[in-house]
């Protein structure tokens, strides 16, 4: 029974003493003597408490598919995640009701494409590596001894073009002298024969001569011509080859620019991203369970494609509790605090700390009484719990540890000017101001006035005799029980009330 309705039933008994002190008290008065109800002040824990009813759940439930991290699965669908690309199923090791410990292998699916993209990007990773390595570290020996040697190849080509041109050049002019040589010969014997009368004969063939050394020189014209500027064009061709040989020497050589470095870096941060990608695709060929729980879903099936939704669904151990708190109660409520799980099935009492307090009223309807969903996590659920469970959560608003304390109906006065009837040893009754702390519907903490063991007198009763009652709780006659839920209370021990006959 909580604390609180402890406290009210504690009220009732004391107003149900006094109505039956004024009702039977004339006849029954036969002495002047007062008869007390007395407790005594003791060292215990003063606990304030807010207290409402609510229901067991998971903690967590999630959605698991295929290439997708595990989504938190709403109550108000199926699922908010599903599986990422196509995947062909192979194992299915789930199975609805089954429990599973973090990390077990629930699913798997073929990987062939996977593992191929995941080659292919390690492959462009090394690349982009190997680039990025080279310009950092500038060019190598083997770098500079490549080009130098490329230069130098260029130049012997150079060299030996030229000489060749040289030579052609010379041979050729040889050519043209010889053929201008047979013209003028072929001219001078012409003139030879005319000036000695020769035949007709003679000289019709002196002139074809002459026609075709003419026709033999202007042939050797055009081959030289052309001859030469092969020539010429053989020293041009290895003039450009020099010429790039060394602007490649230059270029290979020189240290890369801050842009060239820059690029190879954002080259390699994509290639090293897309093997992450690729590998996270691979990984996500195997379905494993977040946390340890159970199986509430499986929709795969081996040999059969995925589907787009979750694969399978599990609902962790972990459980907490969701109850509804009247307005009067949330300015005193905050993440953090502790609390006690009652689950009213198994009868255990669970600690738990309190995790969300809705911002949003929970009223519906035209109710007048409004309140807020406040969630309560449990540290450890008992075996037997399951979720749908009803349950008291019991919230420690503010609590004072190992202080003296004494009924709270036992005060008399206002808040800020309060007293207590103080018992003597000789039975005698006087009132004494308090400074009293934290106060519940049970308990109150004294900081100064009396001290733990001191009597004190919550009530009165006339012409009874002298009696003793005892209970749990150090007040069992107010109301407290042992545990100190509810409204407030000692935590354990035992005590007693006493109706005591003084003068």
């Amino acid at each position: 029974m909580p604390w609180r309705t402890l406290g009210a039933l504690a009220l009732i008994i004391v107003g149900v003493g006094a109505v039956f002190v004024a009702v039977f008290g004339p006849t029954l008065a036969k002495s002047d003597t007062t008869q007390y109800i007395t407790s005594q002040a003791a060292v215990t824990n003063v606990v304030n408490q807010a207290v409402a009813d609510g229901n067991l759940a998971a903690a967590e439930t999630y959605g698991l598919a295929f290439g997708s991290d595990p989504a938190l699965v709403s109550s108000s669908s199926s699922g908010s995640g599903g599986s990422s690309g196509t995947w062909l199923v192979k194992e299915v090791d789930a199975k609805v009701g089954q429990q599973v410990k973090q990390g077990d292998v629930l699913a798997t699916a073929d990987t062939t494409d996977e593992q191929n993209a995941l080659d292919l990007a390690q492959a462009n990773l090394a690349s982009s590596q190997a680039k990025y390595d080279a310009d950092m570290g500038g060019p190598s020996s083997t770098d500079q001894q490549s080009a130098q040697l490329s230069i130098t190849q260029a130049q012997q080509q150079l060299d030996s073009a030229k000489k060749s041109r040289d030579n052609t050049t010379s041979q050729n002019a040889i050519k043209l002298s010889q053929a201008q040589d047979a013209v003028s010969t072929a001219q001078t014997q012409l003139k030879t024969d005319r000036a000695n009368n020769a035949p007709s004969t003679v000289t019709d063939a002196d002139k074809q001569k002459i026609t075709q050394a003419k026709q033999d020189l202007q042939l050797a014209k055009v081959q030289i011509q052309a001859s030469n500027q092969q020539a010429d064009q053989q020293v041009s061709s290895a003039q450009l080859s020099l010429q790039s040989a060394q602007n490649n020497a230059t270029s290979q050589t020189a240290p890369a620019t801050d842009q060239q470095i820059a690029s190879d870096k954002a080259s390699l941060l994509q290639a090293q991203q897309s093997v992450a990608n690729a590998q996270q695709q691979l990984d996500g060929a195997n379905i494993t369970a977040p946390d340890a729980g159970t199986i509430v879903a499986v929709n795969v099936v081996a040999g059969a494609t995925a589907p787009s939704g979750d694969a399978i669904e599990l609902m962790t151990t972990e459980l907490d509790v969701t109850a509804d708190f009247p307005e009067s109660d949330i300015p005193n409520l905050a993440v953090g605090q502790s609390a006690t799980v009652t689950i009213r099935a198994t009868g255990d009492a669970v600690p738990g700390t309190v995790t969300e307090v809705a911002p949003i009223a929970a009223t519906s309807g035209s109710s007048s009484v409004v309140s807020y969903a406040v969630t309560v996590q449990l540290q450890s659920a008992p075996a037997k719990a399951l979720p749908g469970m009803s349950a008291q959560v019991a919230v420690t608003i503010s609590e004072a540890d190992n202080v003296v304390a004494v009924p709270a109906i036992a005060l008399i006065g206002t808040s800020g000017n309060y007293s207590v009837r103080v018992m003597a040893a000789n039975g005698s009754v006087s009132v004494v101001p308090v400074q009293v702390g934290l106060v519940t519907t049970s308990l109150a903490e004294v900081k100064s006035g009396v001290s733990a063991g001191d009597t004190i007198v919550t009530g009165t009763a006339t012409s009874l005799n002298s009696t003793t009652t005892s209970g749990t709780g150090a007040f069992p006659g107010a109301g407290l029980g042992g545990g100190g839920l509810g409204g407030g209370g000692f935590r354990g021990g035992t005590g007693t009330q006493r109706v005591v006959t003084a003068p």
